[in-house]
């Protein structure tokens, strides 16, 4: 794989910068420097964009929590109570159509309870990938919302097919967020638009290939290594249109993946599909409500 060996940004430079900032010390580089690869190229952006700082305290407290092997109530409560945001999400959602029971929420605690645990994990991951991630790689609206909305109904739906394995559910909704941030130096550079006229889901990586001399697995490998991810998450990245070498994470991201297009008369699997979709839909609406 291509290593860049003159980066354009290095943690620390400022912690102010932004993607578009990046974008243009990239390309008035790359203007100067000797003929890249398109490979070349796209894997370089991808590793600027890779270093950019993107995670607050509070974000950095939650991924240790997170990772944790034991998950307390008291313990998320004890972090998400001093973060104003991600303290009115979850109350959102537990006032959101999905989960309402006809009594409003008014209290964190109460939010918390009427969602359950995992439930606020599942919040507080999407807040996580939102916020810390998303919305600081300065895609175009119309491509921030397309991938978005993939993510969680991938990450919904690779959680829903691990049945009563809990703690490989957890794994594989954090996997289906992040399987696809590789199309990100993609629309960036090129305005590859993904939803225009796209090749289908078999076919996309190839179409990728022939176009920029990598794909987005790839790109997404190699932002994923930069900000070290766990192992499990590279390899879903790596491989989520590939055969996945027997990785169960891989795989089960892998047929979230086809669920969400393929035709089916498999009344679970078509349950599945159509509550990663609301699920998705219900996330969407709360973290686009206008605050007011």
């Amino acid at each position: 794989m291509y290593v860049s060996t003159s980066p354009i940004y290095r943690r620390g430079d400022s912690d102010n910068i932004s993607s578009e900032g990046v974008l243009n010390s990239f390309l008035t580089s790359a203007e100067n420097t000797s003929v890249m690869s398109s490979r070349e190229n796209t894997l370089s952006y991808a590793k600027s964009l890779a270093c950019l700082p993107t995670l607050d305290v509070v974000s950095r407290r939650l991924y240790e929590v997170l990772d944790e092997k034991k998950i307390t109530f008291s313990r998320l409560l004890e972090i998400v109570q001093y973060d104003p945001a991600l303290s009115s999400r979850i109350i959102s959602v537990a006032n959101s159509a999905w989960h309402s029971r006809g009594v409003p929420v008014v209290s964190l605690r109460r939010a918390m309870t009427v969602l359950g645990l995992d439930e606020v994990k599942s919040v507080l991951l999407c807040s996580l990938f939102y916020d810390g991630v998303l919305k600081k790689l300065g895609l175009r609206k119309h491509e921030f919302l397309a991938l978005w909305r993939h993510s969680l109904i991938a990450a919904f739906a690779a959680n829903a097919l691990c049945g009563e394995e809990q703690k490989e559910a957890e794994k594989a909704f954090t996997a289906g967020l992040f399987h696809d941030i590789g199309k990100v130096p993609l629309q960036l550079l090129y305005h590859y638009d993904l939803e225009n006229g796209k090749p289908g889901w078999d076919e996309v990586c190839a179409d990728e290939r022939q176009k920029f001399e990598t794909d987005h697995q790839e790109i997404g490998f190699y932002m994923a290594t930069e900000w070290k991810l766990p192992e499990e998450y590279r390899q879903v990245i790596r491989l989520h249109h590939e055969e996945t070498d027997g990785m169960r994470l891989a795989e089960l991201v892998k047929k979230a993946n086809i669920l969400m297009t393929c035709e089916t008369e498999d009344a679970v699997l078509l349950e599945i599909r159509k509550t990663a979709q609301e699920k998705a839909a219900d996330i969407m609406n709360t973290f686009s409500a206008k605050k007011n």
